[in-house]
């Protein structure tokens, strides 16, 4: 039987599986109308397992050496991955919440492929479809291709396999500076992270790159707050009503800005929200969330595996308004659009999967200080899609955390429509709900405020416009 070893990123994301923080992407699939099991069943099998990963397990290094690989799973047993299971009454968001929260909280089986759905219903009109796939399976980019595979763009499309495309098993090497830093960190270890005199030896890869590690390295830990601690192994999840993207475009275009920027500052007002109905100081705080980018080029083709980096962002929740609060977040945003964090941090991810796992835990804990919460946004497609016949109504997802961060913010967008989700450790967060809510109430804020601001802004314009007509 056939074996492929995992990437050296990919080894990292399994090796850090822990019962108190499973290292999968859930995704959250709702759905207007019922979907037939037995028609979901023909959909798997005649597109997802088109993909192999899905159809291998992983298994540990021989007694000779080597590594982790992948290692067809035989025979596959698709009833195992794919469930069907039924709400407790009243079968409302409450329910769907708690059936989410407690898959997020199990581990998948280490000995099979790592992968599971439940189909979940009745639920509202339709039903709801929940997906659990390990990180070192896919990251969030790759995930989202695999799901637009196994939907249409019509109720009564093609039979299954006639529409199917494979994906390639593993991300493309990295190559370049991202080459010579991995193998820099192999060759000389890891303590030259630590060290100003060795820290000379980067110089050869760039003031980008050394600019980059610097700035990760030397920040100090992120201050202590009620959304830090141990973890357990409870979770929770909670999701807002959706967001036209109009109107979130609308107060990004009043100060300059993206959508992203938007969601974020609308999430940092959720924060600073949270702290204060708790009595927590926030004056002057600022903490740190790591989000993640995807480094694939633009029209290259998708790959199963890891190619997302991150970078880390400042969110200022001692700003005492939600404007300042917008615009500092865009600032922030702005600083790091051209820099090379995010290429950085997948390059020594991918160096860690190459290093003993004790120097690999060290590390990650040692990043980990440096953010409270990570966040992933991933666009989903732009009109409605249908998978088994059945309109998909939203999306959204969560994924984990390097080392011991307990709190994740996801951005899911889709067919004209924009999500925020939050999920969370249940002993440091026990409801997340409250952060939706303080989602809410902050974008409202940003509505109301850019809207008043418009008209000064244009009048702004028109008198600068006219200035520079009668100097003309």
């Amino acid at each position: 039987m056939t074996r492929e070893a995992l990437s050296s990123i990919d080894r990292v994301w399994l090796r850090m599986e822990d019962p108190t923080h499973p290292m999968m992407i859930t995704v959250l699939l709702v759905f207007d109308a019922p979907i037939e099991f037995e028609r979901l069943q023909a959909v798997f099998s005649g597109r997802l397992l088109l993909f192999s990963r899905f159809r291998q397990r992983v298994v540990q290094p021989r007694e000779d050496g080597g590594s982790e690989a992948w290692e067809d799973d035989s025979p596959f047993d698709l009833d195992h991955h794919l469930k069907q299971v039924s709400l407790s009454a009243p079968a409302d968001e409450g329910a769907l919440r708690a059936v989410v929260g407690e898959l997020m909280s199990k581990q998948l089986d280490l000995t099979r492929p790592l992968w599971q759905f439940h189909l979940i219903g009745p639920y509202g009109t339709g039903c709801a479809l929940v997906g659990r796939v390990h990180h070192c399976l896919a990251d969030g980019p790759a995930l989202m291709h695999v799901l637009l595979a196994l939907s249409d763009a019509e109720p009564n499309a093609l039979p299954p396999a006639a529409t199917a495309q494979a994906l390639p098993a593993s991300p493309e090497p990295a190559r370049g500076t991202a080459t010579q830093l991995t193998e820099l960190l192999v060759q000389q270890g890891f303590s030259i992270l630590f060290n100003p005199f060795r820290l000379r030896s980067l110089a050869r890869l760039g003031t980008g790159t050394m600019k980059a590690m610097s700035k990760l390295l030397w920040r100090s830990p992120d201050p202590s707050t009620i959304f830090r601690g141990e973890l357990g192994v409870a979770k929770q999840v909670s999701w807002s009503r959706p967001v036209q993207l109009a109107e979130v475009q609308a107060v990004g275009r009043a100060v300059g800005g993206t959508v992203n920027d938007v969601m974020l500052a609308a999430a940092t007002g959720a924060l600073r929200q949270y702290l204060v109905d708790r009595g927590e100081p926030v004056q002057g705080l600022t903490i740190r969330a790591g989000l993640s980018v995807n480094l694939r080029a633009p029209n290259a083709r998708p790959s199963l595996g890891n190619q997302a980096g991150a970078v880390l962002i400042d969110l200022p929740v001692g700003l005492d308004t939600a404007l300042d609060r917008l615009r500092q977040v865009k600032r922030g945003m702005d600083e790091i659009k051209d820099s090379l964090e995010a290429s950085v941090i997948w390059t020594l991810l991918n160096a860690l999967g190459r290093a003993p796992a004790d120097t690999q835990e060290t590390l990650v804990e040692a990043y980990c200080t440096r953010e409270t919460a990570v966040i992933a946004n991933v666009p989903g497609p732009g009109e409605t899609v249908y998978v088994a016949g059945a309109p998909l109504a939203s999306l959204m997802f969560w994924v984990p955390a390097l080392g011991d961060v307990g709190l994740c913010l996801s951005i899911a967008s889709y067919a004209g429509q924009v999500w925020f989700g939050v999920g969370t450790d249940q002993g440091l967060v026990p409801d997340p709900e409250e952060l939706v809510i303080g989602f809410h109430a902050e974008f409202e804020v940003l509505q109301r405020l850019t809207e008043e601001t418009a008209p000064v802004q244009a009048m702004t314009a028109e008198n600068e416009d006219l200035v520079e007509v009668m100097n003309a």
